[in-house]
């Protein structure tokens, strides 16, 4: 018989695409600070969530690296979705400073932008704390920090709305 013989059949696949990370804030990655994370827009429709830990004043620095997306959008919300901060990107620059308004979980979220020559494809994204400005002082005078004489404390004012409060001990009729 003609035609019966043998033949090798190879099936591979491009996984640069496949979605690594879920379409809810509340389901996020969790992003470790300084972690390189690989994620991918696809198709046009597709969110990718992470969420950090966030302390209030503290900078960070979210930093889009794009693979074969050529931009995507990306945002910073809390839970409830509020992203009236400005720590938002519009699909135009790949790198975001944000200030934390509070002590919270933050989410960022990546979407295709509609500025994209294409709109999907892939990128990675870390996020960097700067503590330099980390508040380090109760906003409560109940809760100051407690401070010896002749003792330099540092500080920072940050956000606009930080108040820093100092305890000492002092005792009447003593000039200081």
């Amino acid at each position: 018989t003609k035609g019966i013989g043998t033949y090798s059949l190879t099936v591979s696949a491009n996984t640069n695409l496949e979605d690594r990370h879920l379409d809810t804030a509340s389901g996020g990655t969790p992003l470790s600070f300084g972690t390189i994370y690989q994620g991918a827009v696809s198709p046009q429709s597709d969110l990718d969530y992470f969420s950090f830990p966030a302390e209030r004043g503290v900078e960070y620095l979210l930093d889009m690296t794009y693979g074969s997306a050529t931009a995507v959008s990306f945002e910073v919300s809390n839970l409830g979705g509020s992203s009236d901060n400005g720590a938002r990107n519009f699909g135009e620059s790949n790198v975001i400073r944000w200030t934390s308004p509070n002590s919270d979980t933050y989410y960022v979220k990546v979407s295709a932008s509609a500025k994209a020559l294409e709109p999907t494809g892939t990128y990675t994204l870390k996020v960097t704390p700067d503590l330099t400005l980390q508040d380090r002082h109760s906003d409560a005078a109940s809760n100051g920090t407690r401070i010896g004489f002749g003792n330099a404390i540092s500080g920072a004012i940050r956000p606009v709305s930080d108040y820093d409060y100092f305890e000492f001990s002092a005792e009447q009729g003593i000039t200081c």
